[in-house]
């Protein structure tokens, strides 16, 4: 095998190099994996749930959240 058909050594690489090769060649199928395996290893990593709002936010956290954006106070609105 010649040096232009080698594969880059994946485990070599770190996450941020692998993301660009991943993006620069969408077909191999092995490097995809591979960086996937990278982000699961990560210590940081967070795996949200998909619910929303999440089960640990409290109604008035999302109502303080909501309301600059909404311009009026969600409270007084629910009690009238």
């Amino acid at each position: 095998m010649d040096k232009m058909n080698r594969k880059p050594n994946f485990k070599a690489m770190n996450s941020q190099e692998l993301k660009r090769y991943v993006l620069s060649h969408r077909e191999d199928d092995e490097a995809f994996h591979a960086y996937v395996d990278k982000i699961n290893e990560r210590k940081d990593r967070e795996i949200l749930s998909g619910e929303y709002p999440p089960p640990n936010l409290h109604s008035s956290a999302i109502a303080l959240a909501v309301r600059p954006q909404c311009g009026h106070n969600i409270g007084s609105s629910l009690s009238s």
